[in-house]
């Protein structure tokens, strides 16, 4: 009985973090950076569908970069910085790293389709070389860069 009580706190823990956890650390990357920017932030919301709203007008194509990219490094950058042997924590870090795994890989799908004209809409790495103005190729190598890591 002690076991299922283990496996059914680790399913329920990797449940919250990709419901909650990581929208929420996903979000508040993209809120942050539009604070740093300088531009507006009028909407954050998480349930039940996270998302911010920001008026980015003005900010310079490093800047959309910077909005569009936090929310994905803020939920890489905060796993990396929890380092506990206590297994509960370490399996939080755990679950965080391989969503933001996840999401850099799909990033670079996003990117060669995207190459191929293919668009996916309401992606966060699409709209990145759409607002920065960069070349498609740097985050087609960065997203790999962060998926190696």
């Amino acid at each position: 009985m002690k076991d299922v009580k283990k496996i059914f706190g680790i399913l329920l823990m990797g449940i919250v973090v990709v419901l909650f956890f990581y929208p929420f650390l996903h979000e508040l990357g993209h809120a942050i950076a539009v604070l740093i920017t300088g531009a507006t932030l009028h909407e954050f919301q998480i349930l039940p569908i996270p998302y911010v709203v920001c008026d980015n007008g003005g900010i310079s194509g490093f800047g959309n970069a910077a909005i569009g990219i936090a929310g994905m490094l803020l939920p890489f950058v905060f796993s990396m910085l929890i380092s506990s042997k206590r297994f509960w924590l370490w399996l939080f870090s755990f679950y965080l790293k391989g969503i933001s795994a996840l999401a850099f890989a799909l990033s670079y799908v996003a990117v060669l389709c995207y190459e191929s004209k293919i668009v996916w809409q309401n992606e966060d790495v699409v709209k990145i070389i759409e607002l920065s103005g960069m070349s498609s190729s740097f985050w087609l190598v960065a997203m790999l860069a962060l998926f190696c890591l």
